[in-house]
Order: C-alpha cells, then structure tokens, then sequence
C-alpha cells in the first residue's frame, strides 16, 4: 500500500522531473503568445472548428468548410483563444453520433469546446462523444516523468534486498534518474542542433535565390515609421551630420524577430568607403562593386569564381576604425548608426565594445 508521504514523494519529484524536461527544451516560458496549434478529428463525423469572439461570442469559421473525419487541420493562433467544435450531420443520414446522448439521440449534434493554453506543441485531439484530449509540451513533459519514475521505482525495488536500508534505495533510484535525464537531455540536444541545421540550410537556399532574383516582387510593409537618426550623413557629403528623420517600413515584427527596411541609410560617400573596405579575394581586384577575374597566373579551374568571390565578400567583416570617429570616419558613422537604431528598436544599450 502506497503511504500518504510517499505519495506525496512520488507527486513531488515527477514535477521536478517534469519542470527539469521542459528546461532541458527551453520551451516552459516565452515571450511570445502566437501559438502554432494542430487539431485531429478522431470523432467518426465531419465537424466544423469555429473561433469564438471574446467580445461579441460571434463564431468565424476556420475550416473550409468542415473537417471530414480522420483528417488533420493545422492553425496559427494565440493563447486564449477559444474554439467551438461542431458536429455536423451525416450526408448520407442526416445524423449525429456524438451529441449529449450520442446514437440515442441522432438529431442532437454534438459541441465542444477548447482553448490554447501559453504551452508550445498544442495538440488537440477530437474524440468520440466529442471529448477533447488536449496535450502540450508540459503534459508531455509529466507524463514522461511519471514514465522515468515509475520505472526508476520498479528498478529501484526489484534491485533491493533485505539488506538494503532506505537510504541506499534513495541513492539507486537518484542515480537512475540522473542517468534517465542525461539521456533525454541528449536527445533534446540531437534535436535542437538539426532544428538549428535545418533552419540554417533554409535560410542560406532562400537568400541565394531572393537575392539572384531581381524581378522578385517585394513583401508589402505592415507598416512604415519614422525613424529620428541622431547621427546622419547627407548624400553629398561624408561627415557625421545631424538629425534626420528617415523612413522605416516595418515589414516583419514580432518579439523574437524584426525585418525592418530603412531608407537612405548611408550616403554614397559611406557606400564606397564600405567597397573599399572590402578585402581582396581570390587575388581578384575590386572595382566598384563588380569584381573582375584574377591576372595571376592561377589557373581558371584553380581560381574562384565571381560569384564565389562575391559570396565570399559578402561574408567577410569590414575592420572598423573607431579611433576615428571623431574625425567623421564614414565606416564608423555608419556602424554607429547601425547600433543606434537596433538599441532604438530593441531598447538595448549596446556600444562599440
């Protein structure tokens, strides 16, 4: 018989194991709220997922126009929101099943109702009768702690002998969580760096071929603001300059992310002081911002490309000389605008060093 201390042992440390799991992930809190939630219709009939206004409790469909049952519906929403599940009838009977008293009485469809939670990975699954088995990264998290425990426990106890005090059968079973959560701590590891990979590689692909397509067509601004530069140069000029307000369209702007285009950032006198900043790759000579291929007596196949050398341009740092700034460098004027506005936008207090 389970004692009320050890039961109460046992509800303890499966949090703690469960808390520990969702840190390893780093997904029990955030910032954000946006909430990417997946809905599985696993009630036998077709139904409709409708979001419910808070203000006016008017319903907006979110499916088009209803989920047919087995299938899978993906939604971007928001912590808070609710939603109303309903049964529709039967095409061929003009029947429901999972209403109140289900088959008995098939004039009555079902409803139900559901809400995302601050959690991450929600997934909503529609069962008969309508009942909704709502799991997320910290159930998941509890119950495989309550998997670790059980089987630390059954482990610790099946180990034990007569001669096995309380203390030493506390210490086997530490010891086999311990080793239970170093391996879900590497698998969470394994995950996170392909994650990471795979953004990676998306990123690198679709910036080759944005930035190779010219004739792309340009993502519309949500909005555009203005920004008041402390330090500007004007377009004839390379010095520091004053204030000027400048035009920012905002095209992308979110806690965790911000895609913002400011115009007439740099004069074209700090455009070329940029150019020439940029080293020589590839023993090619710069003109401009075309490069043109090597006169050394390197062999084609030996030497790079010039897009190769672009890229690689491209990726290099320009080495800023802040012993100048006071001197209206145009490389510095420049890199502190850019520090400038990213404390501006994100209320940071960066500087140079």
């Amino acid at each position: 018989m389970t004692t009320p201390t050890r039961s109460i042992l046992h509800h303890h440390i499966t949090y703690g194991i469960a808390a520990g799991l969702c840190l390893l992930v780093a997904s029990c809190a955030g910032a954000q709220k946006a909430r990417d939630i997946t809905m599985f219709n696993e009630s036998g009939s077709r139904i409709e997922i409708n979001w419910v206004n808070p203000d006016t409790q008017d319903r907006v469909l979110q499916t088009s126009p209803y989920l047919y049952a087995g299938a899978t519906h993906n939604l971007n929403s928001y912590a808070t929101h609710r939603f109303e599940v309903k049964e529709l009838p039967s095409t061929k009977t003009q029947k429901c099943k999972n209403g109140p008293e289900g088959p008995l009485q098939p004039d009555l469809c079902g409803v139900a109702f559901f809400t995302v939670n601050d959690n991450f990975d929600q997934v909503f699954y529609i069962r008969e009768g309508l009942h909704i088995q709502h799991d997320d990264n910290h159930s998941l998290a509890l119950s495989r702690a309550n998997t670790l425990l059980e089987e630390c426990e059954a482990g610790t106890i099946n180990a034990a002998d007569d001669d096995v005090d309380a203390k030493g059968m506390v210490g086997d079973m530490a010891r086999c969580i311990t080793e239970n959560l170093k391996f879900e701590l590497n698998k969470s590891v394994e995950e996170s760096d392909f994650q990471g990979k795979v953004r990676g590689d998306m990123a690198e692909l679709l910036a080759t071929y944005a930035c190779g397509d010219a004739g792309m067509e340009a993502t519309e601004a949500d909005k555009t603001v203005i920004w008041n530069c402390p330090r500007h140069s004007s377009a004839t000029n390379g010095g520091g300059g004053g204030r000027r307000n400048l035009s920012v369209d905002v095209m992308h702007d979110r806690p965790g992310s911000k895609v913002h285009v400011i115009k007439n950032f740099v004069s074209e006198a700090e455009c070329r002081a940029m150019e020439e900043g940029l080293p020589n790759v590839g023993g090619g000579m710069r003109s401009s911002s075309t490069f043109s291929s090597s006169s050394s007596a390197d062999s084609e196949e030996d030497s790079p490309s010039n897009e190769e050398d672009g890229e690689r341009i491209l990726k290099h740092d320009i080495g800023i000389p802040w012993e100048k700034e006071d001197e209206n460098n145009p490389l510095t004027n420049v890199s502190r605008r850019i520090l400038d506005y990213t404390n501006h936008v994100l209320h940071l207090d960066i500087n140079e060093h």
